[in-house]
């Protein structure tokens, strides 16, 4: 989205100098990633745990998937443009 008036950017985005082809920039929003939490192995997992034995809503799903596993932590990512 555009600047404001102002020239800045609104609350909750900030400014990206190449977006969108608008001059100057533009303001995306800022992306927070949710708390880390708890959840469930799922017994078809077995001993080495994988992204592909989880479900893709563990990390929310849409633009947010799993990048890996390391132990048994489940690492997901945003890949929101």
């Amino acid at each position: 989205m555009p600047k404001t008036d102002a020239g800045t950017c609104p609350a909750g985005t900030q400014l990206q100098l190449f977006c969108g082809g608008l001059a100057g920039g533009g303001c995306v929003h800022v992306y927070v990633p949710p708390p880390p939490f708890c959840a469930d192995i799922p017994p078809g997992c077995g001993s080495t745990l994988t992204c592909s034995c989880f479900s893709q809503s563990v990390c929310g799903g849409g633009a947010n998937s799993c990048n890996g596993v390391t132990a048994h932590d489940l690492v997901c990512v945003n890949l929101a443009p």
